[in-house]
């Protein structure tokens, strides 16, 4: 099994490549409990796995401030809206190039 970590040094790049975005994004370690939500709400939603493990790690970082779920893919949006997410509108999740 491969595993990323998600240094603090690389949570600050993204940050600093997306500053007026930083505060909506909260970092999520891929654990076991977050790859157990995935395999459930992949079998739920029937989505493909790394589309699962995007909803996990959201779910895994929503609060009541955050609840907001950005996708473009049709499928993933109707899972995150039965998993009761605010979609954010597919246009203003362009990130234009520098």
């Amino acid at each position: 099994m491969r595993t990323f970590a998600n240094s603090s040094a690389n949570v600050k790049l993204y940050a600093d490549e997306f500053p007026s975005s930083a505060p909506r994004f909260s970092p999520v370690s891929v654990s076991a409990a977050v790859l157990d939500e995935a395999a459930r709400i992949a079998a739920v939603h029937r989505l493909r796995a790394h589309d699962a493990v995007q909803l996990a790690c959201a779910r895994a970082a929503a609060d009541p401030d955050r609840t907001q779920f950005a996708a473009f893919d049709a499928e993933l949006r109707a899972a995150a809206t039965a998993e009761r997410f605010d979609l954010m509108p597919a246009g203003s999740c362009v990130i234009a190039a520098k």
